[in-house]
């Protein structure tokens, strides 16, 4: 779990690292039409063009920050979303590679994560994903009376993985697929934007940007600054007294870092200090504070 410092202590989450709860994305108007937007996530990695009247909201997952497209408000708990669609883009090594067999097993195991039932699959059928070659399959999902049907795609990109999942009802499916295709003629994938050291020197320079725990996300700048937001409400700080301070609820920790070798002296606002050791594993990145308690984070852009 990553402890962020010992004067701060969490109501109910002890892993903690950066974002708001939920943010309704504000997007680019596209200028030659009045009845679409454009929607760049990602560091430029993804970017497509929807019919106005969607809403885009931006939801942390786990370590992940996924990209929901939805007609209506969003549905809470996620796994009831029975009509809309998400899509992610995953961090990975730029040297790494997905062969096919192990592209369609995370596909069916993906496809089981996202949905509350058992679904059945059809086929998989090979395609192209905004210019990559990619895989896709519909399955559907039948709860009593009612059927839900759906479709999925993986496509790898240079640095990252390209996932998108969709649903509606049986009747709607139809419809939802034609909007969800029109949108994929539009999807453009490219490389994320590298995070530039302009600033930070030796070892640091290689995790500087943003990463994604399982509570929060942590962004390591290049001038020396550190900054925590939290997924969610119920962060408070701790008085000297060592009592939880309830009327100063936690959205965010900033501090400032110094960088020896593999190890970060973090101080923040308050004056309070704590030092991890980091370890680069590919697109994770593992915390181990003061106290030796270890966390792992994943590289979101």
């Amino acid at each position: 779990m990553f402890n962020p410092s010992v004067a701060f202590r969490l109501r109910d989450v002890q892993c903690v690292l950066i974002v708001a709860a939920i943010l309704v994305l504000p997007i680019a108007r596209a200028a030659a039409d009045d009845h679409h937007d454009v929607v760049v996530h990602a560091g430029g990695a993804v970017e497509f063009s929807i019919d106005q009247g969607w809403t885009v909201s931006e939801v942390p997952v786990g370590r992940e920050v996924r990209l929901y497209l939805t007609r209506g408000p969003l549905p809470r708990p996620l796994h009831a979303l029975a009509d809309g669609a998400w899509l992610v883009f995953h961090a990975r090594a730029r040297n790494q590679q997905l062969r096919p067999e192990h592209l369609a097993e995370l596909m069916t195991a993906r496809v089981r994560d996202a949905t509350a039932s058992t679904p059945t699959f059809e086929p998989l059928q090979k395609t192209k994903v905004g210019g990559h070659a990619g895989l896709r399959v519909r399955f559907h999902i039948t709860v009593g009376d009612s059927t839900t049907r759906g479709v999925h795609l993986l496509a790898p990109v240079e640095g990252g993985l390209f996932e998108l999942h969709m649903v509606a009802a049986d009747a709607d499916f139809a419809q939802r697929l034609g909007q969800l295709d029109r949108i994929l003629q539009t999807l453009k994938l490219r490389p994320p934007e590298k995070v530039r050291a302009q600033k930070a020197k030796g070892d640091v320079a290689s995790i500087l940007g943003t990463w994604k725990a399982l509570h929060s996300r942590l962004q390591i700048q290049d001038d020396g600054r550190v900054v925590i937001r939290f997924d969610r409400k119920g962060n408070y700080a701790i008085d000297q007294r060592g009592t939880p301070v309830f009327d100063s609820n936690l959205t965010m920790l900033a501090g400032r870092y110094r960088a020896e070798a593999d190890l970060l002296l973090v101080t923040w606002a308050d004056g309070s200090r704590t030092n991890y050791r980091w370890r680069r594993q590919g697109p994770n990145l593992f915390l181990t504070d003061h106290t030796g308690r270890t966390s792992q984070l994943r590289r979101i852009y």
